[in-house]
């Protein structure tokens, strides 16, 4: 509920990078809503290639899909898993979590956030944040993301929403 806050709060900026991006309804209409009402908004996650855990990577970039539509910017980690959670808004607030922005960790995981109102930490953060891009796979279109179809990815997908 508090993410949700900082993102409908937000006036300028929104940057999450964050491992497993599998929104639920409610993060999904928060972020499109923050990008129609002019917010710059970016997202740095894991690619098919570089998620470790490989089942979660269609119910990602399915999620990924409804935003580019809405000119919300997706980066895709290349190389190693990406196990960051992190977010920074209007560069004065910023979560440091291990909260992973998918349905198990709303509903099952125990998860922490540090919320770190500082203008000075949130500078920092970005300039990781854009360090981390300059090595992202910038996807403009929701063909480029790629999305394989498989039995299985539509099982692991109803399973991470059936579970709200």
């Amino acid at each position: 509920l508090g993410l949700l806050k900082s993102i409908e709060s937000a006036t300028s900026t929104i940057d999450i990078a964050n491992a497993y991006v599998i929104l639920t309804p409610a993060m999904r209409d928060a972020l499109i809503r923050a990008r129609e009402r002019g917010v710059k908004v970016r997202i740095f996650t894991n690619s098919s290639k570089s998620v470790d855990e490989p089942v979660v990577s269609v119910p990602i970039l399915k999620s990924l899909a409804e935003l580019i539509p809405h000119g919300i910017e997706v980066h895709l980690k290349q190389g190693a898993t990406l196990h960051s959670k992190f977010a920074i808004f209007d560069n004065e607030l910023s979560w440091v979590m291990s909260y992973n922005l998918h349905p198990r960790s709303l509903v099952y995981e125990g998860e922490v956030a540090n919320v770190i109102l500082d203008a000075k930490f949130a500078r920092q953060m970005t300039e990781d944040f854009e360090v981390d891009l300059k090595e992202a796979l910038g996807v403009k279109t929701v063909a480029e993301l790629n999305i394989p179809t498989s039995a299985l990815s539509n099982i692991a997908g109803s399973y991470f929403f059936n579970r709200l």
